[in-house]
């Protein structure tokens, strides 16, 4: 391992070299935890990545509870990730890369994972924000959908409403009814003990902490059409809603004209992700085209939104795997923002700073409101004297302190 490590650093041009040694440095010399590398397209940021993986790896040392290095790569599509993953991979060994199309989400952390191989410790992982943090694809997956309904036919208290559920759960149309059963057949008879190819066991405490979270209370306002279905207007638990869901008999041939079904599952799905982060662990998280889904790094409430109103989920969910303890997250970027805005871009709204701003304040996000207050009135004065040198020489002392 030590020879591809050495080639890695020896494939990198002196600046691209250069940039490995300080992030590396910044990282695990200073304490930063988050570092951003920004260039034009073309200049090697993924090649970069390489080499800062290869010394973080390098530096690795491995014990009984933690016998690997783990990298989690975030980006904005699965053909990228599937391009990417390889070029990362410093070790040049396939069995490195745990990924596929159909394992790219956070709910698929519910299943037992693949067993370290123990000639090798290094691992990347893939997830891309349009399925790991996109709350607005409802109904995701059918995959999600059957690991769902596996999560909850078995309890006593759905056994009479077993097929209700599984109408409930399927969601959409877009797959056919008798391949839906078929599925759902087939998991049945996994879970009976029987060998099932493709068809994956479930961690024992997803169980414990999908049912716990389910016994958690939920108001009208979060589930409107869910809590219209189950014709109940005061705050109850969600396992209480779920049971009076079922007890709807929804069939086959009904579950379509069903406006609260995609509600339900799009908020399962959440809550799943969220038990899921426990099984989410990474040395690195590698955040790359960040600009392609700038809400993962927005830091302020939704647009709009009253100071009292939750995140959105894809929000919360993006937030809870930054702010875990000691993670290291690299971002990279083609430089999306203008050097600044003139004054015209300011007269005709076009703040270019905002977004840089956020990406700041992701970056430090331990720093206080004075800083930021501070920050901003540091800048704006420093870009008028941009937009009106001869103001420079008319405050020549002023302009040397900004």
């Amino acid at each position: 391992m030590q020879q591809k490590i050495q080639e890695t650093m020896d494939g990198l041009k002196d600046f691209q070299q250069k940039t490995v040694e300080y992030v590396f440095d910044q990282f695990y010399s200073k304490g930063r935890n988050k570092m951003l590398i920004a260039d034009e397209v073309g200049l090697g940021k993924t090649i970069v990545a390489k080499g800062i993986l290869a010394k973080a790896y390098e530096q690795f040392i491995p014990t009984p509870t933690k016998p690997g290095f783990k990298v989690v790569y975030i980006c904005s599509n699965q053909a990228l990730a599937r391009q990417n993953l390889r070029k990362l991979n410093f070790t040049d060994i396939p069995a490195a890369i745990d990924y596929s199309d159909e394992d790219d989400r956070l709910t698929a952390l519910a299943f037992e994972g693949k067993a370290l191989n123990e000639h090798l410790n290094f691992s990347i992982k893939a997830f891309t924000p349009a399925t790991s943090f996109d709350d607005k694809t409802h109904a995701g997956k059918a995959d999600e959908r059957i690991l769902l309904y596996r999560l909850l036919y078995m309890y006593a208290d759905l056994e009479n409403d077993r097929n209700s559920l599984k109408w409930i759960l399927k969601g959409s149309k877009r797959m056919r009814d008798d391949n839906w059963e078929n599925k759902i057949y087939r998991v049945e008879e996994f879970d009976k003990g029987y060998k099932v190819d493709e068809v994956r066991k479930i961690r024992p405490k997803v169980y414990t902490l999908f049912r716990k979270a389910l016994e958690k209370p939920v108001k009208p306002a979060d589930l409107p059409k869910c809590f219209a279905a189950a014709g109940i207007t005061y705050d109850i638990k969600y396992w209480t809603l779920i049971r009076n869901l079922c007890k709807l008999g929804i069939r086959k041939n009904t579950y379509g004209n069903q406006q609260f079904c995609k509600e339900l599952i799009s908020s399962l799905r959440f809550i799943l992700s969220r038990c899921c982060l426990e099984f989410l662990q990474a040395d690195i998280f590698l955040l790359d085209e960040f600009q392609r889904y700038k809400k993962l790094i927005n830091t302020s409430k939704n647009e709009g939104a009253d100071k009292e109103e939750k995140l959105s989920p894809a929000i919360q969910l993006a937030k809870d795997i930054f702010s875990m303890e000691g993670i290291k997250v690299l971002m990279l970027s083609a430089t999306p923002f203008k050097p600044y805005s003139n004054d015209f871009d300011a007269l005709s709204g076009e703040v270019h700073h905002h977004e840089f701003v956020d990406v700041l304040k992701f970056l430090l996000a331990d720093k206080p409101e004075e800083f930021w207050k501070e920050y901003e009135k540091d800048r704006g004065e420093f870009f008028q004297l941009l937009r009106h040198p001869a103001k420079i020489s008319e405050q020549y002392d002023k302009a040397l302190e900004v």
